[in-house]
């Protein structure tokens, strides 16, 4: 008996794949594909899984309360609301499911963030809160209270969730901050808002629950009395941002030297292992993401391709995918671990670590015995 349970587990030890932090990208065309990342060194681009045609994409991941879950919305579905379309990381061959969001019309989609059980999308000056379940719209706030100019429409830019909901809208040239507590309550209570300097962007993180706000003239960290309690100058515009593991951040500037536009991507504490990175991109479009899995890893999208990057062992790795690599011109990246999948399989992996430390713990109980 003894030898049977130890078979069983030294084959479940060898079944098991090894938990990843992966990335899922869109192209144009609504496809979507995966770049599957095992260790720094261990990159395997998936590319185009699902290849039916969506006119006019947006790509999410969301965590629904027990796995993460892909979204692909189709913002120019039916009258009734666009379409969103589920994946499991576990299958991107097909969709699971695929739900209508009565009253949202995304063509604005610009932002989304969720907290397990609401997903929350920033559409137009309309922030909504859509159960991840049964994608109902539960409640709804309309930005344009807070930020409207006359004459301007208003318009989402950044919208992040944590314990708080942290929303940046604009109106003309007007930008704002405005941060909920907790649920988008039906009351639609305002927890606090503030005025933003000029030439804020439309990004935004958060460091132990403060905006982290990055503009033309460098980043800007604001605490719950409104005041700035950091500012971090650069030389050129900040043009992305993405949280660290810890109360630090990644960010990137950008310029335009006359035929390209460079992208340096810094962090915002001294990491030696993590030297400046520079990429160059014809567009303007510039996308940095980061996923916390299992080790420092992020990517950076251009129109040209993605930049994998990750940092171990006080060295940083890179790896470039073109968009010829992916199967086409990329529209945008999101964070879903695909542990376990490949283009000839479905199921989903396990943690081998784990199922080594079962073994481990079981051998020494078999010798005994013998």
């Amino acid at each position: 008996m003894i030898r049977k349970i130890t078979m069983s587990l030294m084959i479940l030890l060898m079944l098991c794949g090894i938990s990843s932090a992966d990335f899922v990208y869109m192209t144009s065309a609504g496809h979507l594909g995966a770049i599957k990342i095992s260790a720094s060194s261990d990159i395997e681009a998936l590319p185009l899984q699902y290849t039916g045609n969506v006119s006019s994409p947006f790509l999410a991941s969301y965590w629904n309360g027990r796995a993460t879950d892909i979204m692909l919305i189709d913002r120019n579905a039916a009258a009734s609301g666009d379409r969103a379309y589920i994946f499991t990381p576990g299958n991107m061959e097909n969709f699971t499911r695929s739900a209508d969001i009565a009253g949202v019309y995304g063509t604005g989609i610009a932002a989304y963030a969720d907290n397990g059980y609401s997903l929350f999308l920033g559409a137009g000056s309309t922030l909504y809160e859509v159960s991840t379940s049964s994608f109902r719209v539960l409640n709804s706030f309309d930005c344009a209270e807070i930020v409207s100019r006359d004459g301007y429409s208003t318009e989402i830019e950044a919208l992040r969730v944590d314990s708080l909901i942290h929303v940046i809208a604009s109106s003309g040239e007007k930008q704002k901050y405005a941060r909920f507590d907790g649920q988008l309550k039906k009351n639609k209570d305002l927890f606090m808002s503030a005025d933003l300097s000029a030439g804020a962007s439309a990004m935004l993180t958060t460091s132990t629950a403060w905006p982290i706000i990055g503009h033309s003239l460098g980043i800007d960290a604001m605490r719950s009395d409104k005041k700035l309690y950091l500012t971090i100058s650069t030389d050129y515009p900040v043009k992305a941002m993405c949280p660290d593991s810890g109360s630090d951040f990644f960010f990137s500037t950008q310029y335009y030297d006359g035929s390209n536009y460079v992208n340096t991507i810094m962090h915002s504490a001294s990491r030696t292992e993590f030297t400046p990175m520079t990429i160059t991109s014809s567009g303007q479009d510039f996308r940095l993401l980061r996923d916390n899995s299992h080790m420092e890893t992020f990517a950076a999208m251009t129109d040209e391709g993605i930049r994998i990057i990750s940092y171990a062992d006080r060295r940083t790795f890179s790896r470039e995918y073109t968009s010829s690599d992916l199967g086409g011109t990329l529209a945008g990246i999101a964070a879903a671990s695909v542990s376990g999948y490949n283009a000839n399989s479905s199921s989903s992996g396990c943690d081998s670590l784990y199922a080594g430390m079962i073994l481990l713990a079981v051998i020494p109980f078999v010798m005994r015995r013998k």
